[in-house]
């Protein structure tokens, strides 16, 4: 588990925040940004081949900060391994955050380390990071930060101490930040000292500048030329991916249309056939009533009622439904027809009704034959109960005449 230590950075600001009555103080700064392709063995590292840094490395950083078991310290150089950074600290780091694409940190500084700082007596910061670390506590997966040191040694130089120690089991990588010598400091009204960062080319070390100049050139063009062919492979598999993901979504959907039209078409069956019961149903409950009305308008008229007492209130007979609705429930008509005043000789000739088989298919008792006749009745009316009854009668009456 060898260190990875890195040089290049972007000019960034580097901002005092606070300066406390002791002399400490708080600063923010750039520790690091996303690197693609960069060459292993250009590193203190020397191993082949080569290595990216990518802007979810530096959001799981900030991610992984939050939850790390204990403060994040940071020292002077030397780097110190994990167990070493258990004793007193020179600062800590009190925050990291993404801010344009680079990782940031807050720092708070003690007091003589604070002094050294503003006084650029430091050029460069390399942090302390692992791709996996387990602690005696935790495990973390991803990309975390876990202290670093202010140093003035270039890339080349600082992988010093650092490695895994019987306390931590981890991928280490130092990556150093260079600060210019250029870096100049200003104070505004509220107090805030800012500091100006700048790239170091620390590893080359020929002695030609324009020569070194060239060689930087060409090396950021072939990395960006390399670096945008991958972004366009990885967007055309990302293309492709995309248009297999539309396909499917497509036939879900059509999947989809055609299953709500099957429940649609079925809804509407269903309610068919709801409609369908409810008019039988509405059917026999009318069948009910007919039959009920009939029933209390006979009995009416059996205990003495009129017909036309009863035919008043409507056509019984033609269409009892109707008129049952007049009353509003089968309750308020039956006491409406008992209520009704009866003829004690209609009553006392329906109630004597018996069969005798002659051609008008009723007869009454002889004495209640007399009674209607004295009544100016026909008896022969007493039995009726229908419109078509009592025309039946008259019509053979006059036929005999």
């Amino acid at each position: 588990m060898e260190p990875i230590c890195l040089t290049a950075v972007n000019p960034a600001t580097i901002k005092i925040l606070s300066e406390r009555p002791d002399g400490s103080g708080v600063i923010e700064m750039p520790l690091l940004s996303p690197m693609h392709d960069f060459d292993m063995g250009l590193t203190a590292s020397g191993k082949k081949g080569t290595a990216s840094i990518t802007m979810r490395d530096l959001e799981d950083a900030v991610t992984n900060f939050s939850s790390w078991p204990g403060p994040v310290p940071v020292h002077r150089y030397p780097h110190r391994d994990y167990e070493e950074t258990a004793g007193p600290g020179d600062g800590f780091i009190e925050k990291l955050f993404v801010r344009a694409g680079q990782l940031w940190a807050q720092m708070d500084l003690t007091a003589s380390l604070f002094a050294e700082v503003k006084a650029r007596q430091w050029r460069g910061f390399s942090i302390d990071g692992a791709s996996r670390i387990k602690t005696a506590t935790k495990a973390f997966t991803t990309f975390t930060v876990y202290g670093g040191v202010f140093t003035n040694r270039p890339a080349s130089d600082v992988h010093a101490r650092v490695a895994a120690s019987a306390a931590v089991d981890a991928d280490l990588r130092t990556i150093y930040v260079p600060l210019s010598k250029g870096a100049s400091m200003s104070q505004n009204d509220e107090s805030d000292v800012t500091v100006r960062l700048a790239t170091a080319e620390a590893k080359v070390t020929q002695k030609d500048d324009e020569l070194v100049k060239l060689n930087g050139k060409l090396a950021d063009a072939n990395a960006a030329v390399t670096a945008a062919e991958k972004r366009a492979d990885a967007a055309e598999r990302k293309l492709a991916e995309n248009a297999g993901e539309v396909a499917t979504l497509r036939l879900s959907s059509d999947r989809k249309a055609s299953d709500l039209k099957d429940a649609e078409d079925r809804v509407e069956s269903l309610e068919s056939t709801n409609k369908d019961l409810r008019a039988k149903l509405s059917a026999k409950e009318n069948e009910g009533v007919a039959a009920k009305v009939v029933s209390l308008c006979g009995a009416a008229i059996k205990s003495g009622v009129p017909p036309a007492k009863i035919k008043q209130f409507g056509d019984y007979e033609k269409d009892p439904v109707k008129f049952a609705s007049g009353f509003g429930s089968m309750d308020t008509l039956e006491l409406v027809l008992k209520s009704l005043p009866r003829d004690a000789a209609l009553s006392a000739v329906n109630s004597g009704r018996q069969a005798a088989g002659d051609e008008d298919g009723a007869a009454v008792t002889p004495d209640s034959a007399a009674t209607l006749r004295k009544l100016g009745l026909n008896p022969e009316f007493a039995s009726v109960t229908k419109e078509s009854e009592a025309r039946e009668i008259y019509e053979k009456n006059a036929a005999r005449k």
